[in-house]
């Protein structure tokens, strides 16, 4: 895991480092959620267009026919099977 500093101001600001920005896809106007869970803070971008990301995220997903789709569960199960 990647640890990164980062100094809050008196008016309780942070810069984050470029590479965070630049892996949460942020610039400037950008919104980010922090997400309190059991393990300390979480930051998460927040999307300006989810519909648009997930369209985004399905033309990079390879896209099989049915034939193919069957092929593939015959093929795990039989591997299922042999565990």
């Amino acid at each position: 895991m990647d640890c990164v500093e980062a100094t809050v101001t008196s008016k309780g600001q942070i810069t984050l480092p470029k590479n965070i920005r630049d892996d949460l896809r942020l610039e400037a106007g950008s919104k980010v959620l922090f997400i309190n869970s059991d393990r300390g803070f979480v930051l998460k971008s927040k999307s300006k267009n989810p519909i648009g990301d997930l369209l985004k995220i399905r033309e990079s997903v390879p896209k099989f026919s049915e034939k193919e789709i069957r092929k593939m569960i015959r093929e795990d199960k039989i591997n299922w099977s042999k565990n």
